[in-house]
C-alpha cells in the first residue's frame, strides 16, 4: 500500500488533545485541526482515519463540557493512536515506521 509511508507519518505528527505527561488541550488549535482535515482528506477512504477523527472529536467535546480531564482524554486517544500505528506497522511486514 502505498499511502501507508504518507499516512504513518501524518499520525505520529498529527496533535491530539496533548500528551498524557503534558495535558495541553488542542482541540481549538487552529494547527492541529488543519492537520486533522489534510489527514482526512487524504486518506477519505481510509475507515480507520475517520475512526480516530472521530474519536478525537468526541473526547473534545466531553473535555469541553468538563466531563473529562485533558489528561485522560489525551491517554485514551493515545492509546487508540498506538494501536493504528501497530496495526500498520503489521500491514507493512517490515516492523519499520521509514518509508
Amino acid at each position: 500500500m502505498r499511502t501507508i509511508p504518507f499516512l504513518l507519518a501524518l499520525l505520529i505528527s498529527a496533535p491530539a488533545l496533548g500528551g498524557p505527561d503534558k495535558p495541553e488541550n488542542y482541540c481549538h488549535d487552529r494547527e492541529a485541526n488543519q492537520k486533522w482535515l489534510e489527514i482526512l482528506g487524504d486518506n477519505h477512504d481510509s475507515d480507520t482515519m475517520h475512526r480516530l477523527y472521530a474519536l478525537r472529536l468526541g473526547l473534545c467535546m466531553q473535555v469541553e463540557r468538563e466531563a473529562l480531564p485533558v489528561g485522560r482524554a489525551a491517554q485514551i486517544f493515545e492509546r487508540e493512536r498506538e494501536e493504528v500505528l501497530e496495526h500498520i506497522k503489521e500491514e507493512r511486514g517490515d516492523g519499520e515506521f521509514g518509508a
